[in-house]
């Protein structure tokens, strides 16, 4: 479903609680440019720090024009994956008007960038920027939320006059600031409530809530499984409610090669990126502790080949497997690269979990000549992951047919042994895999995983 301006506020409670419901967010941003001129070492020699340079360079030129996210859930009523899909146009642009504006506009200094390959794109399809841009979202970093609050709402910001009450203008002016503030967030709130350690209860004392003027759709909650008796009838006690699941759950990230998505979710609406690897890493992993690279997860082991490989090529090799069962809301229309890395995900995954079953299977019937069945408790301790390319699998295997038993097609817990090998590492390009946790070391192209 395509997000845009008009829509934005009548969706976003909508678009929350499915988050909020969420076990998987596959993430994927379209961005004005994402290469930039510098000196290219030698092949084979891309250190770490030269990878995460030119992504941090990137992500501090460019901007992000575009978000996609697919929402994945667990549904126990039909033993399978459901998804929802949602795309967000995003505006560097300011939408409050008068003096308000000319304000925020001096404070929130942005700048647009657009690669010369992006122009060509525009120019092909007879794109309007400036109209283009006022359709879309728009968004207030943490950054930027802090200094407008500090110049714009701080007792210095408004002077003594012979007409009226300075306590009432001051009073009024903050009110109209908060109000400003409220819709110049717009993506952001779905942003912070992708993160850990998120400031959607921080807005309370900085911003007016939104007033959803429609409750959630009916359909909807049955959808999720949920009893629309059993949700208060007015709008605005249910955003709250809302909010209190969105703090509460915290869906993993999933992204294919998600380094470039996760840096330009920092730099646009957390703050600039720091100088250093490190500092990236512990920044990163505060943020979003659960994090799944699809590069990583069809190749755990460092594969130059694979790393060239495309999404779309993945997602074609992939598309004759039937598990795992993903139905779909059907006013959500499923399309975009964000779709295709949910998909690319759940079939990964789903298959390495019953490669994993198979093979407990076997070793328990060798050792006592029994058939035990899949033993999902053994699967979630894990036994490592393979590369799984289905060309080189039996086209007749009952699970790629869909004829095979799918109870316990439903993923393990992101912190089990299952997800061990593959979980909070991201590609950097040919330098290797940055492994955010800290007990776990980096490693390039020797040993990377």
């Amino acid at each position: 479903m395509d997000v845009t301006a008009d829509n934005f506020w009548s969706l976003l409670p909508t678009i929350m609680l499915i988050i909020a419901s969420s076990d998987y967010i596959a993430l994927d941003m379209e961005m004005t440019g994402i290469s930039v001129k510098d000196d290219p070492p030698n092949p084979g020699t891309l250190t770490m720090e030269q990878a995460y340079d030119r992504m941090r360079t990137a992500a501090s030129t460019f901007q992000a024009v575009q978000i996609g996210l697919t929402c994945a859930r667990w549904a126990s009523e039909t033993d399978s994956y459901q998804s929802f899909t949602f795309s967000v146009g995003i505006s560097p642009m300011l939408v409050t008007d008068g003096s308000i504006s000319q304000k925020m506009a001096r404070v929130v200094d942005r700048k647009l960038t657009l690669s010369y390959q992006s122009l060509l794109v525009l120019q092909r399809h007879g794109f309007n920027l400036g109209e283009t841009l006022g359709r879309r979202v728009p968004y207030l970093n943490r950054e930027e939320l802090c200094d407008v609050r500090t110049e714009m709402v701080d007792d210095k910001t408004y002077e003594r006059s012979a007409s009226g009450s300075y306590a009432q203008r001051k009073e009024d002016a903050i009110e109209a600031t908060k109000e400003a503030l409220t819709k110049q967030l717009g993506l952001s709130w779905i942003i912070e409530a992708l993160t850990d350690h998120g400031q959607l209860g921080d807005y309370n004392g900085t911003v007016v809530q939104p007033a959803p003027t429609h409750g959630i759709d009916h359909n909807i909650l049955h959808s999720l499984g949920e009893d629309p008796s059993t949700w208060p009838p007015d709008p605005e006690a249910q955003w709250l409610e809302i909010l209190r699941r969105a703090e509460k759950n915290k869906p993993v990230i999933v992204g294919h090669n998600v380094g470039y998505d996760l840096c330009f979710l920092h730099a646009m609406f957390i703050r600039r990126l720091p100088d250093k690897t490190e500092d990236f890493r512990r920044r990163i992993h505060h943020l979003f502790p659960r994090v799944l690279d699809t590069k990583a997860l069809v190749s755990p082991g460092f594969d130059p080949d694979i790393i060239g490989q495309s999404l779309g090529a993945i997602f074609g090799d992939l598309a004759c497997q039937s598990y795992p069962f993903v139905s779909s809301v059907p006013v959500l229309v499923l399309t975009g690269q964000g779709y295709m890395t949910a998909m690319v995900f759940l079939k990964v995954a789903t298959r390495q979990l019953y490669l994993q079953g198979q093979a407990v299977l076997e070793t328990n019937n060798a050792i006592d000549g029994t058939n035990h069945g899949h033993c999902g408790e053994e699967r979630a301790q894990g036994s490592g992951w393979q590369p799984v390319w289905l060309e080189d699998a039996d086209r007749l295997d009952p699970y790629i047919l869909g004829q095979a038993d799918p109870n316990g097609s439903r993923l393990p817990e992101f912190q089990t042994g299952f997800f061990g090998p593959v979980r909070n590492r991201l590609r950097m390009s040919l330098a290797g895999i940055l492994f955010l946790e800290d007990d776990v070391e980096d490693g390039g192209p020797e040993g990377g995983a």
